[in-house]
């Protein structure tokens, strides 16, 4: 009894820690993005955002209804083969998929260039857009690089090929501006961080689980029920977050859309932590079927972690766009709507993740239409009324729809989503900062002072004293949480009791 409770601590450290590899992946992105946008702003024009994210959101949607779900059934089944120690297995099973998407993808982006003209006539793009669109799309092959990490749990690598490719990113954008290659510029220069990713991917799994350049259509079709009944549901939340991106820029001008992208990455970047946890719940349970016995304990943390940050933010807005771009903080109530939708965000996808875990695709199914039909569905009422602001608001009803359904297919496994935890910590986090707002006091003094909501959530046990030593344990080791302990042991008594 002891060694399993033993063993469930591991394998929970070691989501902990891939999880944070996985944000700290986020981390890079959005902050090296923000490098990225704020530069660009200072060298082109408003417009260009908006152009560039109307051709990453129609790439998106592309790439997404072509994938059939295979992201999820390389972290499925790669997972449980390297569980078991098959390596070879494992292997086929990747590189009969990229042979498959490849040539999928590769028909797709060779139809969009030659009907760009076409394509143009019908959406309103310019068939600029679509080529470069057509570039992303070949490129989707890439994902499953991606997935096949995360499968790996090898979240640390992610990071590796984001630093590099996000730095590469930002001289090539530059560069091209400067050279008068405008948004399209700033587009291709996204492409570096998918052969960064791809580059180092290639390079661990040949000394890992090897590079067998193998094709089992068995393996493949395995891939295609396990994705297709996935498929949808994934098509579904692909179109809902990027529909609004689209719907704006069609409806609006390429700046609302700008907005409203720009929004939607900050609220990524602030709930990512929490959201990585619940990812890698899937490849983590599947690989070890022990950890799902603190499945929910995990999503817990990561839902309490997020949330102070997440609150300030909302009585922050206007100065939290302010650092990108100061014409952003018009943006400050389509950012406070979307950050409503955290916790749905969190919980959503831990449940899917455990969904997927016990074959339940009917299941997952159904969380994808309780969230993103309501979704797509206000999109087409609101957006054209209120633009981007009406897009948020789609937005995040669709996130507690689908919440309202997770709640249902939890209570049906008879899993405690611990949900009254989540609400207390955010009422404490709220009765925080509020008066510390209404106060003017500047963000940063402001910022200190909503952190403090940490020790109140371990003074009123909402976080136990054992969880709190898993996350530093995860974080710095064992043996350096000792040290510290034995040194600052009353203080630490006082803040973390048992």
């Amino acid at each position: 009894m002891g060694r399993d409770n033993t063993s469930s601590k591991a394998t929970m450290s070691k989501l902990i820690r891939g999880s944070i590899w996985l944000y700290t992946t986020s981390i890079a992105n959005n902050l090296l993005g923000f490098i990225y946008w704020f530069t660009l702003s200072r060298l082109a024009n408003p417009d260009l955002i908006g152009y560039v994210s109307s051709v990453l959101g129609l790439s998106g949607i592309v790439v997404g209804l072509a994938s059939l779900g295979v992201d999820v059934g390389i972290r499925k089944k790669v997972a449980e083969c390297v569980g078991v120690g098959e390596k070879r297995r494992a292997s086929t099973y990747f590189t009969s998929a990229l042979i498959f998407w490849l040539t999928i993808y590769t028909i797709l982006a060779a139809t969009l260039v030659l009907s760009a003209n076409t394509l143009a006539l019908l959406t309103g793009f310019e068939p600029a857009q679509i080529v470069v669109a057509s570039i992303f799309v070949f490129l989707g092959f890439t994902q499953l690089f991606s997935a096949l990490l995360t499968a790996l749990l090898r979240t640390d690598l992610l990071l590796l090929g984001s630093l590099i490719g996000n730095v590469a990113k930002l001289v090539v954008g530059v560069g091209s501006i400067l050279l008068g290659f405008g948004w399209v510029g700033a587009a291709l220069a996204y492409t570096c961080t998918s052969f960064a990713i791809l580059a180092i991917c290639a390079a661990y799994v040949r000394k890992t689980i090897g590079f067998h350049p193998a094709f089992k259509l068995d393996y493949v079709s395995q891939l295609i029920r396990i994705g297709f009944t996935s498929w949808a549901p994934a098509t579904i939340m692909v179109l809902g977050q990027w529909l609004g991106v689209l719907m704006v820029f069609g409806t609006s001008s390429a700046f609302e859309a700008g907005k409203y992208y720009i929004s939607l990455t900050i609220v990524g970047f602030l709930t990512g932590f929490g959201t990585s946890i619940a990812t890698l719940l899937l490849p983590a349970v599947s690989m070890d079927s022990r950890l799902k016995e603190v499945s929910t304990t995990a999503l817990k943390i990561a839902s309490l972690i997020v949330t102070p940050p997440v609150v300030f933010s909302i009585f922050y807005a206007e100065h939290i766009l302010s650092l990108l771009n100061p014409a952003y903080t018009a943006a400050e109530n389509t950012f406070r709507v979307l950050a409503l939708s955290w916790i749905p965000a969190i919980l959503n996808a831990g449940i899917a993740s455990m969904l997927y875990v016990e074959n339940a695709y009917t299941q997952v199914l159904l969380l994808g239409v309780a969230q993103s039909i309501p979704r797509i569905t206000l999109y087409l009422a609101l957006t054209p009324l209120l633009g981007d602001f009406g897009t948020a608001i789609a937005y995040t009803v669709g996130s507690y729809t689908g919440l309202a359904y997770t709640i249902h297919a939890a209570r049906r496994r008879k899993i405690d989503l611990k949900v009254g935890a989540v609400l207390a910590a955010t009422a404490i986090a709220t009765l925080v900062v509020a008066p510390v707002q209404l106060l003017n006091i500047p963000p940063f003094p402001a910022l200190l002072l909503t952190l403090t909501s940490y020790p109140i959530y371990t003074r009123l046990k909402l976080v136990q004293r054992a969880e709190v030593r898993l996350i530093l344990e995860s974080i710095v080791g064992r043996n350096l949480v000792a040290q510290i302990y034995s040194k600052l042991k009353p203080v630490v008594d006082v803040m973390v009791p048992e």
